[in-house]
């Protein structure tokens, strides 16, 4: 049974759509703001995520960007907005699909069998990734550094690992304290600069590249 999560502040529509989808024979998981959704989607093995844009605690741009950092679950996009640069935007931020409000919820329904088609037939994501010298085993926490094993703690694992997967793409200081640490407890970025630094020294590159005033971005 395919586990479907729906993040919808608007309870009478949330309400409407689980109906739909539990008829249908989908599980369902239901979040009322974006922080609550990104909380499932750590927690939980989701197969497809339904979002509105404009929720409390977390927009949907935001929950899609930070989503779309480490999985390749397909995201559809629900929104009042009409206007064709919102639509983009979600596009470009890696939704796959996205319907405007009102909407028929038959449609919806169709959307969503053809999203899972779809992600059902995708090649399974690689369990090794490289970087030029590096290489990073994410089944076996092994990382490879011109070959010498190297030794690294799990949030310097998880940095590299997220890096490695956007490489030529900088990625926020925020999207990585959210990967790597319990998004509700961050407080302070800067905690970041040490990891970083600890990461050019233990891997000997120059790879790792900061962004002044938004993030860092791994070259290849």
């Amino acid at each position: 049974m395919e586990k479907i999560l729906v993040a919808e502040d608007d309870t009478v529509i949330l309400a409407v759509i689980t109906a739909f989808l539990t008829k249908a024979g989908y599980q369902v998981i239901i979040a009322k703001n974006g922080i609550e959704a990104y909380h499932f989607f750590q927690t939980e093995s989701l197969d497809l995520i339904i979002m509105d844009i404009m929720m409390p605690s977390m927009d949907g741009y935001t929950l899609t960007e930070l989503i779309r950092s480490t999985s390749s679950a397909p995201i559809l996009m629900m929104t009042a907005l009409s206007e064709e640069e919102d639509e983009l935007k979600g596009f470009d931020l890696g939704a796959d699909d996205y319907i405007q409000k009102p909407f028929s919820y038959l449609v919806l329904l169709k959307r969503v069998q053809v999203l899972l088609r779809r992600s059902a037939q995708n090649i399974p994501e690689n369990k090794e990734l490289c970087c030029g010298n590096i290489s990073v085993n994410i089944e076996t926490f092994e990382v490879i550094s011109s070959g010498e094993l190297v030794v690294l703690t799990k949030k310097e694992f998880d940095i590299l690992a997220l890096l490695i997967r956007n490489k030529k793409k900088v990625i926020t200081r925020e999207v990585i304290l959210s990967q790597a640490w319990d998004f509700a407890a961050i407080v302070d970025t800067s905690i970041i600069n040490t990891h970083m630094k600890n990461l050019r020294k233990k891997l000997h590159t120059k790879k790792i590249k900061t962004i002044r005033g938004a993030g860092y971005k791994m070259d290849e």
